[in-house]
């Protein structure tokens, strides 16, 4: 335990040493590609040759920016020894339930594939192939952005037919759909979770309830939206209420799929609680987790941070509860992002927005 221990301080105090100067750069370049992204929806009088020129030179942009960000989060705990000698460590004492949780994550990303595919369908008829690759470019792309908010413009910038301000309506409510189960289940986490097991507890109910009616707001004002935005909120009022049930259900199914692999993960780490115990402080977790902002420079330090304070407060052994969120992390984020930047080529950023 107390290998295990090291290993996570090791990791924290990596995470630490990012300057702020670092994460403002980063956090600039992530907001000049947002911005990049509105000028591209935005111009439509460029020459054609101007397009093509313009479009390769963003592409590789992005790829050098997503692979920067990405390897300098990744090399924080590869270049760790002791941290890779523990993973090897677990890998060989638990290669089974490692196996299962690796093949968890296909199937996690195969959820929001479905999802983003049954929204799309409202407008247009895309392959999975298509859908996959719009998937993982916007996970590429969204880990140059904060919170990830880039995912959209790998999505919509591969459909063909669709409005590109309708792909965002499409965007925002399958985001919506998973918010909405995030908060749900946290709130249902803390309702059964005695408040003094962690800190800030009345903090995090006031969080929670201010998410819920920022969402049912913001479903109110799309539907009920008028004037020269109202083309933003219109593909929402084609998505009928069997959708959105079905939109939800897949979202809860996602949800159950990388709630299980943490469970997994913080069995294998060595926090030691029942199933239940366990399932409570993860709603938590992941509710905490999903309000805090913040840049993939930073994401692996804040994840660890809020799983060692939350799951570990709740569970004990903050150290494993920090280790197990770091590995799930680099699995079900990092490497298929990675993979993602490779489908960055076939986004197409210019064409008409009807």
């Amino acid at each position: 335990m107390s290998q295990i221990t090291q290993i996570n301080k090791a990791i924290i105090a990596r995470s630490e040493a990012i300057s702020p100067p670092r994460i403002e750069i980063a956090s600039f370049l992530a907001m000049t590609q947002s911005l990049v992204f509105c000028y591209i929806y935005c111009t439509g009088n460029m020459v054609r040759s101007n397009h093509l020129i313009l479009s390769r030179i963003l592409k590789v942009a992005i790829v050098l920016l997503a692979a920067v960000m990405l390897f300098s989060v990744l090399r924080k705990f590869f270049g760790d020894e002791h941290a890779v000698e523990k993973f090897t460590s677990l890998a060989g004492k638990h290669p089974f339930w490692m196996a299962l949780i690796a093949l968890m994550m296909p199937l996690n990303w195969f959820l929001e594939t479905a999802k983003w595919k049954k929204l799309v369908s409202v407008s247009e008829t895309i392959s999975w192939k298509e859908a996959w690759s719009g998937v993982l470019a916007g996970l590429a792309i969204g880990s140059a952005t904060p919170n990830r908010i880039g995912e959209f413009a790998g999505r919509i910038f591969q459909l063909r037919a669709t409005p590109l301000h309708d792909g965002i309506s499409f965007t925002l409510m399958g985001s919506l759909a998973q918010v909405v189960v995030t908060v749900v289940a946290g709130i249902a986490g803390l309702l059964v979770t005695d408040p003094d097991q962690y800190m800030h507890s009345t903090k995090a109910y006031i969080w929670a309830l201010i998410v819920v009616g920022a969402i049912g707001f913001g479903v109110l004002f799309f539907r009920s939206m008028t004037g020269r935005f109202a083309k933003y909120f219109e593909a929402i009022k084609k998505i009928d209420a069997r959708m959105f049930r079905y939109v939800l259900g897949i979202s809860a199914l996602r949800y159950l799929v990388y709630a299980s692999q943490f469970l997994l993960m913080l069995k294998i780490c060595g926090v030691e609680a029942g199933v239940m115990q366990l399932f409570t402080a993860i709603a938590v977790n992941y509710m905490v987790v999903s309000i805090i902002p913040s840049v993939m420079i930073g994401e692996l330090f804040v994840r660890g941070t809020v799983a060692s304070g939350v799951i570990g407060g709740l569970c004990g052994n903050p150290e494993a509860a920090a280790l197990a969120a770091v590995l799930l992390w680099i699995l079900n984020v990092g490497f298929p992002a990675i993979c993602g930047m490779f489908f960055i080529r076939n986004i197409t950023f210019f064409r008409n927005s009807n």
